[in-house]
């Protein structure tokens, strides 16, 4: 993670946000399978911005409904090995 910012992609943001997106499109397992990728890569050791953002996305797709995804936090993602 950078202090600063930078002009350059990051990959894995634009990794969430299509994997965001394609759920908001109504394509709610692709976005699992894709969040679920993301998290095997990221791991809980990888860049907190990224285990933040995630951690703070994966409630929405897999909890029915949305609203009570409120107050989970990362453990409530599968463990990566």
């Amino acid at each position: 993670m950078t202090a600063t910012p930078t002009d350059t992609p990051d990959p894995t943001m634009n990794a969430i946000v299509s994997a965001v997106s394609a759920g908001q499109d109504g394509h709610v397992d692709l976005a699992r399978r894709e969040l679920l990728r993301l998290w095997a890569r990221i791991g809980v050791t990888g860049d907190p911005f990224h285990r933040c953002t995630l951690a703070h996305t994966w409630p929405t797709f897999v909890t029915t409904p949305p609203s009570r995804s409120c107050g989970m936090c990362v453990r409530s993602m599968p463990p990566t090995h």
